[in-house]
């Protein structure tokens, strides 16, 4: 049986649904940073690279900020602590202290929808075959935004959209804000912060960050609901069988 904590999950309703004027805003968004924003960028990093202050200043921080949005940070707590309640360790001395952490469902929740995410960014990412920042500037000249994206391409270096960091960071920053309203706004300024530094890095343009938010707004909620439609159908399922 699965414990009841597992059952507080929260159920999907119209509420995790996609506000369509805010993703329109964002394709919005998109498309002028591909347009004018991105070339112009791109400038003022090349120009920025050369500077100290990047080198002994900006880049350092960038780094950390950035380790924010690495999966394998949530992933490894999530497991343990869903393994956890779904084993019933009661005995364990970890059950005692983790049992009645609220957290619980969060971590179950992050446990099984990012990974997936994850998994279609990846795709994504090698079906579009966007050139990265440093791929770009490492040419003789920048080429125009139609020619960045090479369509499959299997090496990192055509890899800049969707972004991983951001999917990750802004993944988890809907769950939070989901099952506990009250971290909505440190989640969603950790997950930006987390964008700004893969640009200031070289890792994505700023229309792919921006394509990132397109992204996980489109496909989270999707994820989400078939998850919640499958516990159903998993617990009318034990229904029947009980019955």
């Amino acid at each position: 049986m699965i414990d009841p904590m597992v059952r507080h999950i929260k159920p999907y309703s119209g509420e995790q649904q996609v506000n369509r004027r805010t993703l329109w805003g964002w394709i919005f968004l998109f498309v002028v940073s591909v347009l004018f924003v991105d070339p112009a960028a791109l400038s003022f990093m090349a120009a920025l690279q050369g500077q100290d202050v990047y080198h002994n200043t900006l880049h350092p921080l960038m780094e950390g900020i950035t380790t924010l949005g690495m999966a394998r940070l949530y992933l490894v707590p999530c497991a343990v602590l869903t393994a956890v309640v779904l084993f019933k360790a009661r005995r364990h001395p970890l059950s005692v202290i983790l049992r009645p952490l609220p957290a619980l469902p969060f971590f179950m929740q992050a446990l099984l929808v990012l990974p997936v995410m994850l998994f279609l960014a990846k795709v994504a990412k090698i079906l579009i075959g966007h050139a990265r920042p440093k791929t770009l500037l490492d040419m003789p000249n920048v080429p125009p935004f139609w020619e960045q994206y090479h369509g499959p391409m299997i090496q990192d270096a055509f890899h800049g959209l969707p972004s991983g960091h951001t999917t990750t960071a802004l993944t988890l920053a809907i769950l939070a804000a989901r099952f506990y309203p009250s971290l909505a706004w440190p989640a969603y300024i950790t997950a930006g912060g987390v964008m700004i530094s893969r640009v200031f890095l070289l890792e994505h343009e700023v229309s792919d960050v921006i394509g990132t938010v397109v992204f996980v707004m489109i496909l989270l909620p999707l994820i989400q609901r078939s998850w919640d439609l499958f516990q159903g159908w998993a617990a009318g399922k034990a229904g029947k069988r009980v019955g």
